[in-house]
């Protein structure tokens, strides 16, 4: 067990974690895994016990409408396809985020086409109108998330598996999921040994003590990688120009960037996780910190609150093949007999007490 003193959680977590979803066929249905992979994630977003995200409508390639309908009944509903070309989509609503929060899940792609890809937008407060099988709804206020997403090989020798994990809160206000995916020789597409990588990371939130002034505050994140290989959480916050994280202000798109505590020297700034990477030297505790949201954007620059029940954790323990805490297929805090928290890359998140499977097995 690591000495530390754990934080409070400020909600009550609801979990799906360890969906353990087989690969089709050997060398990579993209296609197909991709299909149930959307699949088992919209079935699970929409059953949870407590205030469950709802369908407000939905295309599956021959019939659209936003009518409270369903259409994904099935994978084969689930269709892709380049963008004006027929295609399946669907919009989601929580209203733990705002009154009207809506999600919208494009199959149509620019880089993807059939291959299996999607694009991501969402309405922090209007609410989406229009589409038909071969466009997409729009709204007034739309925030693109993502507009070429991929989270599963396009090429591969071998079977490909995959873990989800899903984690909501209970009043509905902030949702997150993670994908793992591994190789295997097995004929059942199930990712074996210690191969498996994070290919998906996702959170829909309310962010905790948003700035006054900021009207239906909410972010929105969703990466993926198309290759056996990690996603790399870090890499992806530090590359983007303006940040990485959704969002829409009064004043329009506002993408945010992620904080951390820093310290200062002559020479440079840098983060204490990742630079102090030893426990605290004189009460031998590791230390998580707060992820604070900011904006460089012009109308909106500023510090606009923090992620909620979501820190950085030690740079040590990061990887995963050189974690003490790696038991079996899970990171997890504060040790085997109660896993409380885990740790994905630098992320430490709210957990269910179960193992955390990184793989099929």
């Amino acid at each position: 067990m690591v000495n530390m003193s754990y934080p409070t959680l400020i909600k009550t977590w609801l979990y799906k974690n360890n969906i353990r979803i087989l690969g089709t066929t050997a060398g990579g249905n993209h296609p197909g895994d991709f299909q149930s992979i959307l699949y088992i994630l919209i079935n699970g977003l929409t059953s949870f016990s407590s205030n469950p995200w709802t369908v407000v409508g939905s295309s599956n390639s021959t019939v659209a409408a936003l009518d409270g309908v369903n259409r994904w009944t099935s994978t084969s509903s689930i269709v892709f396809s380049s963008i004006n070309s027929a295609h399946s989509w669907i919009v989601l609503k929580q209203t733990g985020i705002s009154s009207n929060f809506q999600l919208l899940i494009s199959c149509a792609t620019s880089s993807f086409g059939t291959i299996g890809g999607i694009s991501v937008s969402m309405s922090p407060s209007v609410g989406f109108t229009g589409g038909s099988t071969t466009t997409d709804p729009t709204a007034t206020d739309i925030v693109t998330v993502n507009n070429n997403l991929c989270f599963t090989p396009i090429v591969s020798s071998a079977y490909v598996g995959y873990v989800l994990h899903i984690q909501m809160s209970d009043d509905g206000s902030c949702t997150r999921w993670q994908l793992f995916t591994g190789t295997s020789g097995t004929s059942n597409g199930a990712p074996t040994g210690y191969n498996s990588d994070l290919s998906s990371f996702a959170i829909f939130d309310v962010p905790q003590n948003p700035t006054t002034g900021w009207t239906n505050p909410c972010i929105g994140i969703w990466l993926g990688s198309d290759n056996i290989g990690n996603l790399n959480l870090l890499n992806a916050f530090y590359n983007s120009s303006s940040g990485i994280f959704a969002a829409r202000s009064p004043s329009g798109i506002m993408p945010l960037a992620p904080t951390g505590e820093a310290f200062y020297t002559s020479s440079s700034v840098s983060l204490i996780k990742d630079n102090i990477i030893v426990p605290n030297e004189i009460s031998t505790e590791y230390h998580l910190f707060p992820i604070g949201l900011v904006s460089t954007t012009v109308g909106s620059r500023g510090h606009h609150g923090y992620i909620c029940d979501m820190w950085w954790g030690p740079t040590a323990y990061s990887s995963i093949l050189n974690n003490p805490l790696y038991y079996s297929n899970g990171l997890l805090y504060p040790g085997r007999n109660s896993n409380n928290f885990a740790q994905i890359e630098n992320l430490v998140i709210p957990w269910d007490g179960s193992i955390m499977k990184f793989t099929g097995s």
